[in-house]
């Protein structure tokens, strides 16, 4: 194809860009243990003009990014270079915090930095897309955590047994939001409430009931054999929920409605909505005279 570009030299900055391309979902791995988050994903795009006068097809750009996400970073539990793990044909790893994992490599990825946060994530991003571009190509990410806005927000990791997908992972994650109403109106205060409650201010593990192996009162061991193979997990009891069914957002919001229920005891109906990341989420009612379904 012609390269038009160099009838815009007055245009030196010309890209493209996708303020949304995609999602990220994962568990990052702190000092202080095991993280729940998710970023929005816009991506920008330098190179010459086509013979359409385009410098890619939009759709192209997001098939990029989405492919390399999903073989990357997505729905796994992200790591430095600096930790030590013994690896064949699965993934065993032993935190100086104390935690515990052992699980299919594909479930863990590694990422060329001695910690990992939300600089390093998009670094090593900008380097894998960069790396399957021609050379007069040049593409930037960056993430964004949009949840945050007008959302009282909270921070998990879980994995789905039954899962045929990667969600089946036991260390990945999400932030989203919780929203609580009554009589139609937001109650931020009663949100915030009811989230350090539940949370003290940490990311915590939502486990179900089946998944557990063994409890104490210090430590949670958490097992289970999935399609993609066998996950293996020892935390922290306080970081860790227990519920008793699944891990769904779908169970996941019915098992903080019981908790809200118990112990707030509401004298009016209340609805609740729990976001699993950006975007997607949960609904339900918790009535004054019985505990949810």
């Amino acid at each position: 194809m012609a390269n038009f570009t160099k009838n815009f030299d007055h245009l030196p900055n010309l890209h493209i860009f996708l303020e949304d391309c995609d999602h990220i979902d994962c568990a990052i791995y702190t000092d202080s243990g095991m993280i729940g988050q998710t970023w929005q994903v816009a991506v920008a795009l330098t190179g010459p003009l086509d013979d359409n006068f385009f410098i890619s097809d939009f759709g192209d750009i997001k098939h990029l990014v989405k492919r390399t996400l999903r073989k990357s970073i997505d729905h796994t539990l992200i790591i430095p270079n600096t930790l030590n793990t013994h690896e064949t044909e699965n993934l065993s790893l032993r935190f100086p915090n104390g935690w515990n994992y052992f699980a299919p490599k594909g479930a863990v990825s590694v990422i060329p930095f001695a910690e990992v946060n939300q600089e390093t994530i998009t670094q090593f991003l900008n380097q894998t897309l960069q790396a399957q571009l021609p050379q007069d190509y040049h593409i930037s990410i960056s993430l964004h955590q949009t949840q945050y806005q007008n959302g009282s927000y909270f921070s998990y990791t879980h994995g789905i047994q039954g899962h045929q997908g990667n969600c089946q992972r036991l260390l990945h994650g999400h932030q989203g939001k919780i929203r609580i109403s009554i009589k139609g109106q937001r109650q931020v205060s009663l949100e915030q409430k009811f989230l350090s409650f539940l949370t003290s201010g940490q990311s915590i593990h939502i486990a179900s009931a089946s998944q557990v192996a063994s409890q104490s009162d210090d430590l949670v061991e958490l097992s289970y054999l999935a399609s993609q193979g066998r996950f293996h997990m020892t935390l922290p009891r306080p970081r860790t929920l227990i519920l008793p069914t699944g891990t769904s957002i779908e169970a996941i919001t019915l098992g903080l409605a019981n908790i809200f229920q118990k112990k707030f005891k509401p004298s009016s109906t209340v609805e609740m909505t729990c976001f699993e990341g950006i975007g997607k989420g949960s609904t339900t009612l918790i009535h004054p005279d019985h505990s949810p379904p």
